[in-house]
């Protein structure tokens, strides 16, 4: 998934494209808040704006680990207006959706990938 999203992104404008995989430069740590610790996320563009994108899985959507993340890049999103957009498979989105606002984390969009 994250493949096929730094294709897409790349394709589609977005310059200074880092992911966390192989042949990529690997996106800067987040940290946010006072707890210290932080996060890379899976992949961050700019295009006009800056963006970072978390890759889920339909089972990592519920993992402890995964509204850690979510939380740190939603309040760094909100700091640095950035956008912060979840990317999970074809068919998770509305699972997505219903988990960040179970847990009350603003994020900017949920992008599906096949």
């Amino acid at each position: 998934m994250i493949i096929a999203l730094t294709s897409h992104l790349r394709h589609n404008g977005h310059k200074n494209v880092k992911a966390d995989i192989e042949g990529y430069m690997k996106p800067d740590m987040i940290v946010a808040g006072m707890a210290g610790g932080g996060f890379t996320p899976d992949v961050t563009s700019t295009n006009g704006k800056e963006f970072i994108f978390e890759v889920e899985t339909s089972d990592s959507i519920d993992e402890p680990h995964t509204e850690a993340q979510w939380r740190s890049f939603s309040a760094n999103s909100a700091d640095y207006k950035k956008n912060f957009v979840i990317v999970v498979p074809k068919g998770a989105d509305k699972k997505a959706r219903l988990r960040a606002d179970a847990l009350g984390i603003a994020i900017n969009d949920v992008w599906t990938v096949r």
